[in-house]
């Protein structure tokens, strides 16, 4: 909110002008205001073009307007439309005074003079605008204790009721959802889900640690070649028998046929033909263990990058 109002001169302080030749106006950022809270007093006068205001006696240190305390002081000069000028003071100020719920900005005077045609403003005498007091309204942040906290409120009567019905119904949510919960459990046991789930938990179990010896097992000499294969075809017909049920006996082509059947991804069945493949040639082919020594790292990589997927 501001506060805002406009003081006319009366004819007489003019030499017998009817009109005055100036407009003052003053306003304040707030109207109400907290002990040591900051707020901005504007001063505007716009008059004639005959007329200069002069700033001189308004600088901070200058100003006493208690009990106020001036933090800044600003003046400015400026034109406006139809050949108007304008001055304007603008001050920063807070105050710091207790116990006074209503107190006022000092008045002002501020000084100008008139220039005339046949006068210089060395000769024409300094004539005063007088500012009015500006009432403010201070909210003082010490409470009168002995009038009681002013948001305090009578304690509330405890009906049993109130809290008795809210427990009751609690209590039968959490029964309700422990009974959910247990006939969820039943169902599961009894639909095998957690012998199937115990079931893959083993098989990922064990396809980890075939994993882990697969990879600690050398490849450096014949024996080791022909060690390292063998457990790989074990590993890669154990990975198609999750999918068929028994895949012993099948040739990798076969396995590739039964897999798609089954459901499996074309590029999944793929891969896993080919490697079994591979592993058949190194076991059994006159030159498999010299090929196998020649392609162990692609090889591994491949098997490395099906079963991650699996």
């Amino acid at each position: 909110m501001r506060g805002v109002f406009c003081l006319l001169l009366l004819p007489g302080l003019m030499h017998g002008a009817t009109t005055a030749p100036w407009t003052l106006d003053a306003r304040t950022s707030r109207t109400a205001l907290w002990v040591g809270d900051r707020f901005e007093y504007v001063v505007r006068v716009e008059y004639r073009p005959e007329l200069e205001f002069v700033g001189e006696h308004l600088k901070k240190e200058e100003l006493n307007l208690q009990p106020f305390e001036v933090l800044n002081a600003v003046t400015s000069t400026g034109t406006l439309p139809r050949g108007l000028k304008y001055f304007e003071l603008r001050l920063e100020l807070t105050t710091y005074a207790v116990n006074a719920p209503e107190i006022a900005i000092p008045p002002l005077t501020l000084f100008y003079f008139r220039q005339g045609k046949a006068q210089s403003k060395e000769d024409a005498p300094a004539e005063a605008l007088h500012v009015p007091a500006f009432p403010m309204a201070v909210r003082n942040t010490v409470l009168d204790v002995s009038q009681g906290i002013r948001d305090a409120k009578p304690p509330l009567t405890l009906n049993r009721l109130a809290w008795l019905i809210p427990c009751i119904l609690g209590f039968c949510g959490l029964a309700a959802i422990a009974i959910g919960a247990g006939r969820l459990a039943v169902a599961q046991i009894h639909s095998g889900f957690w012998k199937r789930k115990r079931a893959e938990l083993t098989r990922k179990k064990s396809l980890s640690d075939s994993m882990q010896e697969i990879r600690r097992t050398p490849a450096g000499t014949p024996a080791e070649l022909e060690k390292f294969y063998n457990k790989a075809s074990e590993i890669l017909r154990g990975l198609a028998a999750e999918k068929l049920g028994d895949g012993a006996g099948l040739t990798p082509q076969e396995l590739k046929n039964e897999l798609t059947a089954a459901g499996d991804s074309e590029r999944h069945a793929t891969e896993l033909s080919e490697l079994l493949a591979q592993c058949e040639m190194i076991r059994y082919a006159p030159d498999g263990l010299e090929q196998g020594h020649h392609r162990h790292s692609e090889f591994l990589r491949k098997f490395e990058a099906l079963t991650e997927r699996h």
